[in-house]
């Protein structure tokens, strides 16, 4: 790991390393904050600090799986496309 930054989480300073450089590191604070004060307007008060960041780490996760299934399922319709068009040169020929 390269580069440290101190961050903060709702809060909590931590001092944190990557392989981002510090700016990128901060970025990614930012959106994490983002997305646990998003999960926070939804629940209770007085949730558990251990439970907000539970839900939010499970937010972040079907993000990231629903993003993972949306890029493959392009990747998947162009290279069908992509095949047809290989097939469409050779025999044309």
């Amino acid at each position: 790991m390269g580069n440290t930054a101190e961050i903060k989480i709702l809060g909590h300073k931590l001092r944190v390393a990557g392989d981002g450089d510090e700016g990128h590191l901060l970025t990614l604070a930012d959106f994490v904050n983002a997305k646990l004060e998003e999960v926070k307007g939804g629940v209770p008060k007085n949730l558990p600090l251990q439970n907000l960041l539970i839900l939010g780490l499970l937010n972040l996760a079907d993000e990231h799986l629903q993003y993972r299934k949306e890029t493959g399922d392009r990747i998947e319709r162009a290279s069908v496309k992509v095949r047809g068009l290989i097939e469409m040169i050779e025999h044309s020929g």
